[in-house]
C-alpha cells in the first residue's frame, strides 16, 4: 500500500466520524418517559474536499473519496498528495453540483416521524439524550452512490465526549445521474426506505441499553459502504442480525449492513 492509500484511507476514517476506543459506551437509557431533545452536532458541519452537503440545510451529507491522480502522483511527496487532494475535491464539487437540492426530504422531519411511532417525546428540553439525525450518501464505487440513515447520540453536558453515531444502510442504490433525476415514484420509494430506515435505528437504540458488549462475537467486516473506495476489513463486534441487516459495533459507530452487500468473518 503506497503512502498516498494510507493517507486517503485514514482520511475516509477520520470523516466517517471515527471513535477514539473499540466498543463503545452505552447510550444512556430514553428512560420511562421515552424523552429526548433534537440537536445539532459539530461534525454535520464539517466540510471537506471528500465530505459535502446536498441541502441547504446541510442534513444530507455526501461522502465522496474518488479521484486523484493515481500511485505515480502520489509518490511524488506532499506536493503530489496536495495535487491529489484538489482533483478529489473537483470530483466531488461536480458531484455535488449535479446532486444539490435533487433529493426531495427532510431528515429530521423523517426521523421526527419515526420517534413519533416509537413512543419518543422529542423537544424534551429536560432530557438526557440528544439526537442529530441526517442523510448519510456515499459514493461507494466509481458508477454508485449508496444512501443510509444517520444518527448522532450525545449525553446532555457532555461536550468532551465524541457523539455515538448510528447508521442504517437502506437497500436502494443509483447512479449518479439516476439520483440527480429522481421521479416521483422513485422520491417515495426513497421516503419510504427512510422511514424505515430510521425506524430499524430506533429499535436498536430500545435494545442497546441492555446490551453485553463483552459477549458480543469479535469480527471482521468488509463493506464498499463502511469503507468505500479503498475496501479494508475493520475490526468489530456483530451485535445482531435481522432479516436482511448485519448490525455491527465499529469504530466508526455502530452500522446496519446489508447482508447481501457485507462480508463477515469471525
Amino acid at each position: 500500500m503506497n503512502k498516498l492509500q494510507i493517507i486517503l484511507i485514514l482520511a475516509v476514517v477520520s470523516l466517517l466520524g471515527a471513535c477514539a476506543s473499540l466498543p463503545q459506551q452505552h447510550i444512556p437509557e430514553l428512560g420511562a418517559s421515552k424523552a429526548a431533545s433534537l440537536t445539532r452536532v459539530a461534525a454535520l458541519d464539517q466540510t471537506n474536499h471528500m465530505v459535502q452537503h446536498l441541502d441547504s440545510s446541510g442534513n444530507i451529507v455526501y461522502i465522496q473519496s474518488f479521484g486523484g491522480g493515481g500511485v505515480g502522483l502520489g509518490l511524488m511527496g506532499p506536493l503530489g498528495v496536495a495535487a491529489n487532494v484538489k482533483m478529489i475535491e473537483s470530483k466531488t464539487n461536480g458531484e455535488v453540483a449535479q446532486l444539490k437540492g435533487k433529493i426531495n426530504l427532510e431528515p429530521v422531519a423523517e426521523f421526527s416521524a419515526a420517534a413519533q411511532r416509537a413512543g419518543i417525546a422529542l423537544h424534551n428540553s429536560n432530557a438526557l439524550v440528544q439526537l442529530s439525525p441526517y442523510l448519510h450518501v456515499v459514493k461507494t464505487t466509481e458508477d454508485t452512490i449508496g444512501i443510509g440513515c444517520g444518527v448522532y447520540i450525545e449525553r446532555a453536558g457532555k461536550v468532551d465526549r465524541i457523539p455515538v453515531r448510528y447508521i442504517a444502510q437502506l437497500p436502494l442504490s443509483y447512479s449518479l445521474d439516476e439520483l440527480a433525476s429522481l421521479s416521483a415514484t422513485q422520491q417515495l420509494a426513497l421516503q419510504e426506505s427512510v422511514a424505515k430506515g430510521f425506524d430499524s435505528i430506533l429499535a436498536l437504540l430500545a435494545y442497546e441499553p441492555t446490551a453485553q458488549l463483552e459477549q458480543e462475537p469479535k469480527i471482521t467486516v468488509l463493506s464498499s459502504f463502511a469503507s468505500p473506495r479503498f475496501e479494508y476489513k475493520m475490526a468489530g463486534q456483530l451485535i445482531r442480525e435481522d432479516s436482511d441487516i448485519i448490525w455491527i459495533r465499529t469504530v466508526t459507530g455502530v452500522m446496519g449492513l446489508l447482508k447481501d452487500e457485507t462480508e463477515l468473518d469471525y
